[in-house]
């Protein structure tokens, strides 16, 4: 299929955008199960969680036996 105009490039682009969109939440939902559960913790607590784990994560490369 090639688009004619610039309204169908649009939509080509989009549904093609949308699908690599709908794959990587696939791919995540499956490799943090997490995600298909509605969360326990409120807002607030859930906004330091990717702080949390960014340090947890440096201290873990930069000093292993911590």
């Amino acid at each position: 299929f090639r688009p004619v105009n610039k309204e169908e490039l649009f939509n080509l682009r989009h549904a093609s955008a949308h699908n690599v969109i709908e794959h990587i939440f696939s791919v995540m939902k499956q490799h943090f199960r997490i995600l298909l559960v509605l969360p326990e913790y409120k807002i607030a607590i859930q906004a330091h969680i990717p702080t949390a784990l960014a340090l947890h994560n440096y201290i873990c490369i930069h000093d292993p036996d911590e």
